[in-house]
């Protein structure tokens, strides 16, 4: 365990492991409260400092969430022949959302999300339904969400490293890693 985790645990405050600053100056970036919405890092991290059962539908999943508790940063897990078309990270329009994996409606108006030819399907806080990942899932897409001014040598890294744990893991080959660097 990194020592600023430990040390956060014993100071009794996830808010105050680094990794954790990060994820929520990415919100404040993207006009999300991080005190009312959480990314969806520290929720799995807050979950698992609970001693709550972390939520497991095959090794991609588990995969994903290892980086994310490993990372502190939000990413997304998607079952790639579900998603339509090319996909885009734009803010959400009026009376967008999406049923989240968490079964709620996940609004997103005014907040960056992940978008195919069929609408949105993913964000930082959570993922939706529609393209998630399922024990039929072969083809797979991950994202990690990070704040604009993040190392990117650093990101690459632990994008490097998440496609390592995939294969590993769970077979297969990695196929393309991108780094997308810009202002949206």
């Amino acid at each position: 365990m990194c020592s600023s985790l430990s040390n956060a645990i014993w100071a009794n405050s996830v808010g105050n492991v680094e990794g954790i600053k990060v994820g929520r100056r990415l919100f404040r970036a993207l006009g999300i409260d991080p005190t009312k919405r959480r990314p969806s890092s520290e929720a799995l991290l807050n979950r698992a400092l609970k001693q709550k059962p972390l939520y497991s539908i095959n090794s991609l999943v588990d995969v994903a969430n290892w980086c994310a508790l490993d990372f502190l940063l939000p990413n997304g897990a998607y079952d790639l022949k579900k998603i339509i078309g090319p996909v885009v990270l734009r803010k959400g329009l009026a009376n967008e959302s999406y049923t989240g994996l968490n079964n709620r409606d996940v609004n997103l108006f005014g907040r960056y999300c992940l978008v195919d030819d069929k609408g949105p399907f993913g964000s930082p806080i959570t993922d939706s339904r529609r393209t998630s990942i399922d024990e039929n899932t072969t083809q797979s897409l991950f994202i990690i969400f990070s704040p604009e001014d993040y190392d990117l040598n650093l990101l690459s890294k632990y994008a490097d490293i998440m496609a390592e744990r995939i294969t590993n893991v769970c077979g297969g080959t990695t196929i393309k890693i991108n780094i997308v660097d810009g202002k949206i």
